[in-house]
């Protein structure tokens, strides 16, 4: 898909929205991948599935409704109006909006971490993996390239397609270009600024844009050009690219958007209204407005105000564990932000600054007293009265610091299972269990 939209010189004029209610929510604010469908719902990928957004209301899909894997790294949508979804680990799911139709390495797909789809004029879909190279799916027969036919790389973040239908995939060691019969790579050794190339818009005069880990590179098939930090470019870190109908670049990086009119450069980071500065992606509605996905939710820019679309509250979307407790608190284990808790009106996030032992919380239990148990990446086990922190490592006889479960047995006792076995502990002494024991 092209995301082709209008642009207009922009007032200065910022208005921030967050959401508080079920009608605007995400099901996660990591954002990998963005569709629009002819009906103009708009279509985000996630860390926890699928998103549809109709203007008003949201609904989510996840593997629970057919999805392959609820980690959607990429999206495309055909012709016909099917919706497809690559999955990094499940292969590809076909939606049609009412059937689920999942391919998998097993059906002829090269690899089942997809990182990037496109649909050529003729209907067929052409699928980058991570490592498995390029699969062609024409609706029934299935066609891989790999290294061995000429692309310059197995491992493809991004595909475009010229108005001659030549495909461009850029991958993790440079850009090939590919014409139905013949390869052509193009590295740093021709002009490219770096050959981990994220991203690819083609502009209306034909020019080819790369984005890469190291600024931007533009070709027009003959001469190659450079943009960067130097040059207006707010950070070489350009994970996305759009382009809009007056020929305005708009570049997504680590560190806010640049868009490029010309020769004018303009920048908006989140003290300007975006959901946050790492931008995943970059695309626009019919109605002009652009989209950026970060991965703090979706903000929103009609041109004059911000509307920024995130899951509300809590520390961080990527929830690795939950618990309720006695009083009908929930907790939420996030993945890097600590423990949020929510008494249904009211967020407190708790991290290691408070006395957690470590940000990442893969598991949560509740004694019979109301303690909380939290179980972490690698800083053992956190309990939580209310008031005082107390944190066990293997230094106090645990089994190991990285701790995915726990369970309480009828006794009371704790049961910490992790990477390095089993421990039990009944609130003075620790026993440990390992493959040694049996």
């Amino acid at each position: 898909m092209t995301a082709l939209f209008s642009s207009q010189t922009y007032a200065q004029v910022f208005t921030n929205y967050t959401t508080a209610n079920t009608s605007t929510t995400l099901c996660n604010n990591a954002n990998f991948s963005f569709g629009i469908d002819a009906g103009g719902n708009k279509w985000f990928g996630t860390w926890y599935g699928v998103s549809k957004f109709d203007g008003t209301n949201w609904t989510t899909y996840t593997t629970e409704d057919g999805l392959a894997d609820n980690f959607v790294s990429s999206l495309a949508i055909d012709a016909k109006g099917n919706l497809w979804f690559g999955t990094y680990g499940g292969g590809v799911s076909k939606f049609d909006g009412t059937i689920w139709t999942t391919y998998t390495a097993a059906d002829g797909l090269a690899a089942n971490k997809i990182k990037s789809i496109a649909v050529d004029a003729d209907g067929s879909l052409w699928f980058g993996t991570y490592g498995g190279g390029v699969s062609k799916f024409d609706g029934t027969i299935w066609t891989t390239y790999t290294t061995a036919n000429g692309l310059v790389n197995d491992y493809v973040n991004s595909i475009a397609i010229d108005v001659e239908k030549n495909l461009w995939f850029g991958t993790t060691k440079g850009v090939s270009k590919f014409d139905g019969t013949t390869w052509a790579n193009y590295t740093t050794k021709e002009g490219l600024t770096d050959n981990w190339v994220n991203s690819i818009a083609i502009d209306a005069q034909g020019n080819k844009w790369f984005g890469t880990n190291d600024g931007v590179s533009k070709f027009d098939d003959i001469t190659w050009k450079t943009y960067k930090t130097e040059d207006g470019l707010i950070d070489n870190d350009v994970n996305s690219i759009a382009i809009d109908s007056t020929g305005n670049k708009w570049f997504g990086t680590l560190k806010g958007v640049s868009k490029l009119n010309g020769s004018i450069w303009t920048t908006y980071t989140t003290s300007d209204g975006l959901a946050d500065n790492n931008i995943l992606l970059i695309t626009v509605d019919a109605g002009e407005n652009l989209w950026f996905g970060t991965s703090k939710g979706v903000s929103k820019f009609d041109g004059t105000t911000w509307t920024t679309y995130s899951v509300d509250g809590l520390a961080l979307n990527f929830v690795r564990s939950t618990a309720i407790d006695s009083e009908g608190n929930k907790w939420f284990g996030t993945n890097g932000s600590g423990v949020s808790k929510f008494d249904g009106t009211t967020w407190t996030t708790y991290t290691t600054k408070d006395g957690l032992a470590h940000n990442t919380v893969y598991s949560i239990a509740i004694d019979a007293e109301g303690n909380e148990w939290f179980g972490t990446d690698g800083g053992g086990v956190s309990k939580f009265d209310g008031t005082n922190w107390i944190t066990y490592s293997t230094s106090d006889g645990l089994a190991g610091n990285k701790v995915n479960s726990i369970t309480i047995d009828e006794e009371g006792s704790l049961w910490f299972g992790t990477t390095k076995g089993v421990s039990k502990f009944d609130g003075d002494t620790w026993v440990k269990y390992t493959v040694s024991d049996g």
